[in-house]
């Protein structure tokens, strides 16, 4: 038994070593938004209502809206058995402003998460950022 144990560690050990490592989800999600954008994807985090952690109440704008359909998007993921939508990888490809999730490449649940960046990243190229909608006051700004 411990040798069956040893040899598994091993194997994960040299599995572990060959992998080329990737940017967490987050990370790709942020190249995303700015590959999408051209804005670093820090301008969209605490923006409204719903960019960033949390969320709650009305959003502010459309560009908000794109989060809170992300939010929910992540959350839909979840449900579907994918408990690694913020921290898992997925591969993708760029040309210009075009995005498109490997569908061949991905298991279901990093396909699934890649989608709902893309979709965010698009939502958010395809809307308008307001400058006084940054760092608002969700206590109080944010009801519901």
């Amino acid at each position: 038994m411990k040798i069956t144990i040893g040899l598994f560690a091993i194997a994960a050990l040299v599995v572990l070593a060959d992998t080329k490592p990737r940017p967490r989800n987050l990370v790709q999600f942020a190249l995303m938004v700015n590959k999408a954008t051209g804005r670093s994807a820090l301008d969209f985090n605490d923006y409204g209502c719903y960019c960033g952690l949390g969320g709650k109440g009305k959003p502010v704008d459309d560009l908000d809206k794109c989060c809170k359909v992300h939010d929910f998007c992540y959350e839909m993921v979840s449900h579907e058995g994918c408990w690694n939508a913020k921290v898992g990888t997925y591969d993708y490809r760029t040309n210009g402003t075009d995005i498109t999730c490997d569908y061949y490449t991905n298991d279901n649940c990093d396909y699934m998460t890649c989608e709902c960046d893309r979709v965010a990243a698009l939502c958010f190229a395809s809307n308008t950022y307001n400058d006084s909608h940054k760092a608002i006051n969700r206590d109080g700004f944010c009801s519901g």
